[in-house]
Order: structure tokens, then C-alpha cells, then sequence
């Protein structure tokens, strides 16, 4: 049975682990794309989660999936469609090499800066002939250099029929390549008969609406984008710990914890992230060809600008 790490009343999540020994085999995330869309159905599913393992040099990859309700999890575990499902998977072949493990729940990283969400309202009634669609969407995908793994939205109540996926490139070239591919639109010919609407979004980078896109809709490397939020958030958080937050010491943790983190992420995207956009611009998205002294050299300014601010941090706010 897959390890369950929930308290009562919370959010159930399942993680699932399957690899091959062979490097270039697709069976790992052909039969996770199965269970995830097998489960997508049942009552009490949230979401899932697809991703590749943060270790290149394994052909790994995990499925997360999470329920409302230890209730209903477990009628997905002990559920026909699971048991087939993995039943499958232990009847491989022992050449192909593949392991399936169920782990304790825990965060995943989710690599890569590019994804692309994509809304799909379905026609009532075509829920089976969707799921199976999506099956075969992501495996087709996943044949694709770049790809990152995926997250799967079920419809809710107030949109009863519309199917959210977060599909997640490494770059954008290798998005492209995939939207643009026969494969693609050959799924989308299919899907024609039980799909009503499709609307695609892309969303950027680690940090969308505090660091920009440039004109080809790329993102800089997230070691300049994390460096730079960095030098914006620590300022306005050191202050508000030494003189804000004695303010509000009587409110319960809860609320105050929000109005701390509401204003210092205000500040954060209305004052210091335009000003350092504007004043690092051109070091966040130099050319891949740049000399490293120009990567360099702008590094070096962010680590100078972190120490001053801790040496004025340091000498403005009292030690308590």
C-alpha cells in the first residue's frame, strides 16, 4: 500500500517513485500518466503532479496525487483500476528493469522555467474519451527533449467540465518544438469530436510578475532571478521582524503572519523588484554567447549590494 502523509481533516497525499535501469526507456512515466489520469476520476481527487528526478543521470521519475480524505484515498487504492494498473507494472518483463516504489510524501522539485498552462473544456459526457486523450498527449510529450513533467487540475464544481494542465519545458525552443510537432496536432484532430475550447497560457521563469520574460518570451537563469528577489526581500523583511511585527504581537499567529508576509510581498513587487529590473535588466538576460566576466562581473555587484545591505541592516537596527 502507497504510504499516506496527512493529519486528520487534511489534504492526503500519495507519492509514487518508478525508475528503469534503462536510460532511454519510456515505461516509467507511461504507467504513472496511467495512474495519474485513472485516479482523476475517483471522488476526493485533487490534483497530481508529474516530474522527472532532480539526478540526470537516472531515468526516474515521480507521481504525486492527493485526496481530501484518507476515505477516499483509500477507495483509489483498493480500486480496480489501481490494482490493474500496477498490476501491470510487477508483470514487466525483469530485463526491462523497472522498479516501482511508494514513498513517504515530501516536496519535489519542480525543474525547469517554462510552463504552459492549458485550460480544456470538454462536451458533457466525454470524460472517459478526454482521459484517455491525455494519456496519450503526455506520453507523446514526454518523447520530447526538455520535457519537465506535468500537473493535472480536475474540473470543480464552478467549472464542471474545464480540465487545467501545467506542462512544464526546460526551455522555450524545446516548448515550441513540441507545440509545433505533428504529433501535437494530430491529438488535437482527434480530440475534436468531445473538446469544446482549449485556452493556452505561458507563464515564465521561477518568479512570474517580479521578473520579466524578454521579447522571445524567455526567462533568465533562476540563480540571477532567486539572487535578485533576494537583495529586494531582505531589506523589507529585516525591518518589518525589528519594527513591525512587535506592533501587531497581540494579534494570533496566523493573521499576523499573513499581514507581514501581504505587505512585504507588496513592497517587494510595487518598489524594490521594478527598481532592480530596471537597474539589472541587461545582466538577467545577456546572451548565452556573453563573455563569463559579464555574468561575473554583475554577480559580484548582487553579492556587493547583499553585503551592504546587511553591513546598514547591521549598524540602523539595534541588536535586541
Amino acid at each position: 500500500m502507497m504510504n499516506q502523509n496527512s493529519q486528520p481533516d487534511s489534504v492526503v497525499t500519495l507519492m509514487t517513485r518508478m525508475s528503469s535501469r534503462a536510460l532511454d526507456s519510456k515505461l516509467p512515466i507511461q504507467y504513472l500518466i496511467k495512474l495519474m489520469m485513472a485516479c482523476s476520476g475517483y471522488p476526493g481527487f485533487i490534483n497530481a503532479e508529474l516530474t522527472p528526478s532532480d539526478k540526470p543521470q537516472l531515468n526516474e521519475w515521480y507521481l504525486v496525487q492527493r485526496f481530501r480524505s484518507r476515505q477516499e484515498t483509500q477507495a483509489w487504492l483498493d480500486s480496480s483500476d489501481n490494482a490493474r494498473i500496477i498490476s501491470e507494472i510487477h508483470a514487466l518483463p525483469a530485463e526491462d528493469g523497472v522498479e516501482i516504489h511508494h514513498e513517504k510524501a515530501g516536496a519535489i522539485i519542480s525543474q525547469g522555467s517554462i510552463t504552459t498552462a492549458i485550460a480544456t473544456e470538454i462536451l458533457p459526457g466525454q470524460e472517459r474519451n478526454y482521459a484517455d486523450l491525455e494519456c496519450r498527449m503526455q506520453a507523446a510529450q514526454a518523447q520530447f527533449p526538455g520535457y519537465r513533467g506535468v500537473h493535472i487540475l480536475p474540473p470543480t464544481e464552478r467549472s464542471q467540465r474545464m480540465w487545467v494542465t501545467l506542462m512544464r519545458f526546460d526551455t522555450v525552443e524545446n516548448l515550441e518544438r513540441w507545440m509545433a510537432s505533428p504529433e501535437r496536432a494530430q491529438l488535437l484532430r482527434d480530440a475534436k469530436s468531445y473538446v469544446k475550447s482549449t485556452d493556452i497560457k505561458q507563464v515564465a521563469g521561477s518568479f512570474p510578475g517580479w521578473i520579466p520574460t524578454d521579447a522571445n518570451g524567455n526567462s533568465p537563469p533562476n540563480w540571477k532571478a532567486g539572487l535578485l528577489v533576494l537583495a529586494g526581500l531582505y531589506p523589507i523583511v529585516t525591518f518589518e521582524v525589528r519594527y513591525f511585527m512587535p506592533l501587531i504581537g497581540s494579534l494570533p499567529v496566523a493573521p499576523r503572519d499573513l499581514l507581514a508576509n501581504a505587505i512585504s510581498v507588496a513592497l517587494t513587487t510595487w518598489i524594490t523588484m521594478p527598481l532592480f529590473v530596471r537597474c539589472f535588466g541587461g545582466w538577467l538576460f545577456l546572451p548565452k554567447q556573453a563573455p563569463t566576466w559579464q555574468h561575473a562581473k554583475g554577480l559580484l555587484i548582487i553579492l556587493g549590494l547583499l553585503a551592504l545591505e546587511t553591513l546598514a541592516m547591521w549598524n540602523v537596527i539595534p541588536s535586541s
